[in-house]
């Protein structure tokens, strides 16, 4: 419905504008893996005009996209997936026929490691009685059990404290159980030894927890300045408005958020944006989050939430 919506008035601005924008066309394609040609399914695919986008789909079994309505002038088409570095392309709609564009994505090559491994000298100076209490602290992170990982994440850092790796895992346990001054504290310790963005974002988020908006708006800001592609950055500052009920600047943040990376969560979040400033188009996004996010952690919720509103 949002894609139809947005078109709709797409159209009624073009055609004020220029007769030539009467003439409606379909843009279709296809999208394969570059190495194997294997087409490939769920791709995110965008169509912009300007920068604003005025069309969203997702790749079918086959790989299929289509937009059913579009006018005549310039495009630009991206595509996105998990696992592929994306794809832009600049479109000229000229044709009444129709179009289609046929794209391909590649897969990042791993880099290739040359010689003996390089070790960082912090990594070099953990004893090795550390090393073992944060492998185990791994072994419960992955079981999801922050209580036990905790305890051994304070005793790994007991004997080596200069670990930012440990100090923000320490971090995200302690806010996931719900004790937002420990988190707050270790995340403050990780950055004191590191300067990667992922940890200053989730200091961030600690304190958009205890509303202390200000400051964590700041370092959002901080960390889009220094990497501009970082839809993370974007999402967590639309939270961050959204708890403000800063709607206009929470859609904003998240779109540009959806415009970087591939976030299912991003959606839920539009989705509750919406619910208070445009309901129709909560539905799109739900099923939006669906089609990204099929067993993620809020898939059964909704589809429930999906199957309410299409009976009511």
């Amino acid at each position: 419905m949002t894609r139809f919506i947005a078109l709709s008035w797409f159209c009624v601005l073009m055609t004020t504008l220029s007769p030539a924008f009467a003439r409606a066309q379909s843009l279709d394609g296809q999208i394969r893996d570059s190495h194997t040609h294997a087409t490939l399914s769920f791709v995110k695919v965008e169509l912009l005009y300007r920068g604003v986008r005025v069309g969203l789909e997702y790749t079918d079994q086959d790989g299929r996209f289509s937009f059913g309505i579009v006018e005549p002038g310039p495009y630009t088409i991206s595509a996105a997936l998990a696992g592929y570095s994306g794809v832009a392309l600049a479109v000229d709609m000229i044709s009444e026929s129709g179009n289609r564009i046929d794209l391909e994505l590649n897969r990042p090559a791993a880099p290739v490691q040359r010689g003996a491994p390089v070790v960082s000298l912090s990594e070099y100076m953990i004893p090795e009685a550390a090393k073992k209490e944060f492998a185990r602290a791994r072994k419960e992170l992955d079981r999801e059990d922050c209580v036990k990982a905790i305890k051994h994440l304070e005793n790994g850092l007991r004997l080596f404290d200069q670990s930012p790796g440990a100090l923000n895992e320490l971090g995200n346990c302690r806010r996931k159980l719900g004790d937002l001054q420990s988190a707050e504290a270790a995340f403050k310790r990780a950055m004191a030894l590191s300067d990667k963005d992922y940890i200053a974002m989730n200091l961030a988020e600690t304190l958009t927890a205890q509303q202390r908006f200000s400051e964590a708006e700041s370092m959002l800001k901080e960390v889009i300045g220094k990497t501009a592609e970082n839809g993370y950055a974007y999402y967590a500052l639309a939270v961050a408005y959204f708890k403000q009920d800063r709607l206009d600047e929470a859609e904003a943040a998240a779109l540009q958020a959806d415009f970087r990376k591939h976030l299912p969560d991003l959606h839920l979040l539009l989705g509750k944006i919406y619910s208070k400033t445009d309901p129709p188009r909560v539905v799109s996004q739900l099923e939006t989050y669906l089609k990204e996010a099929p067993n993620g952690a809020q898939s059964k919720t909704v589809r429930e939430l999906l199957k309410t509103a299409k009976q009511g």
